[in-house]
Parts: C-alpha cells; sequence; structure tokens
C-alpha cells in the first residue's frame, strides 16, 4: 500500500482532535454544568473565578448555537467543559483556592 499512496500519509505526525461536545449536551448535562458552576463553596471555583464571568460563561456553553465574530460554539462548549472539570476536581479532592 505504501507504493500507491503518497509519502505525506506515511509520514504526516500523528495530530490530536477535539470532539464536538456541543452535541452531547442534554438536560443532565445543563443540569450537572449548573450545579457545578452555582457551587459557591468559598474554597471553590467562585474563589478563582469572578461569578459574573462564571455565569456567561455557563449561559455561552449551554445556548450558542451559531458561530460568531467573539466566539464559536466549539469553544464555548469547550470553555464550559473545562471549568466543569476544574469544578468537579476542586470539590472531589476539597481543594482550597
Amino acid at each position: 500500500m505504501r507504493r500507491e499512496l503518497p509519502p505525506v500519509v506515511f509520514d504526516h505526525p500523528k495530530t490530536g482532535f477535539s470532539i464536538p461536545l456541543h452535541r452531547f449536551q442534554n438536560a443532565a448535562y445543563a443540569a450537572l454544568a449548573r450545579e457545578l458552576l452555582a457551587d459557591q463553596a468559598p474554597d471553590g471555583l467562585h474563589a478563582l473565578l469572578a461569578p459574573p464571568a462564571l455565569q456567561r460563561l455557563l449561559t455561552q456553553g449551554l445556548a450558542r448555537q451559531t458561530d460568531d465574530v467573539e466566539s464559536s460554539v466549539f469553544r464555548a462548549s469547550h470553555q464550559l467543559w473545562a471549568l466543569m472539570q476544574l469544578a468537579g476536581w476542586l470539590r472531589r479532592f476539597r481543594v482550597a483556592c
């Protein structure tokens, strides 16, 4: 097969890929996101980020359906996912900020 295909097929460096998270968001996902980002423990996520910023990222991450100049659906959903992971980690390991 190597003889039939161009060298770039075999010499191409491995690259990662991202999944379209926004396609998998449902009511349970939204409820979990709201729960994690609403946790106002004094040593939690609210100690790191201002509540208005968290609310904005939550709203954009769950509601964005189209791309615009400021953000994309892909970016908004991945930012929300990253915040959910951080909030869950802080809660799980009781990390004080």
